[in-house]
């Protein structure tokens, strides 16, 4: 498989993804016992480790989130159970609406979904409706 197919059948991934999932600024309280967040609804310490790395490129982060929220962020290790009150999901949102949250969105899209394509191709898929 060529470079060039690969890229389009992340891209059409992508698309169906983000179709079906969230948009920037989607924060979902508590979907089965933990937060999700952004395009792709990262799940729990995903959705940390997304929030971790805006705040380390958005310099209005402690503003928008707040100290309490943004020292949690920042130092905490998992979220697999944390679920957000309605303040926090509001303040959540407005930082992955940052032109730096959509950014760090839009770089782990990629790598997900490339790392995704990636392995059906290491399994043998072939079929390109497959792969996507």
């Amino acid at each position: 498989m060529t470079e060039q197919l690969k890229k389009e059948i992340v891209a059409a991934a992508q698309n169906i993804i983000f179709a079906n999932e969230g948009n920037y600024g989607s924060v979902n309280a508590d979907d089965n016992g933990a937060v999700s967040v952004g395009k792709v609804q990262w799940h729990g310490t995903r959705a940390l480790n997304l929030l971790k790395t805006i705040c380390k490129t958005e310099n209005r982060a402690a503003t928008i989130l707040g100290a309490a929220l943004y020292r949690e962020i920042t130092t905490a290790a998992d979220w697999g159970t944390r679920t957000v009150t309605a303040a926090e999901k509001t303040v959540i949102s407005a930082l992955l609406t940052t032109a730096s949250g959509k950014a760090a969105q839009d770089d782990l899209a990629e790598a997900d979904v490339t790392a995704y394509v990636d392995h059906g191709i290491k399994l043998g898929i072939e079929d390109q409706k497959a792969l996507v």
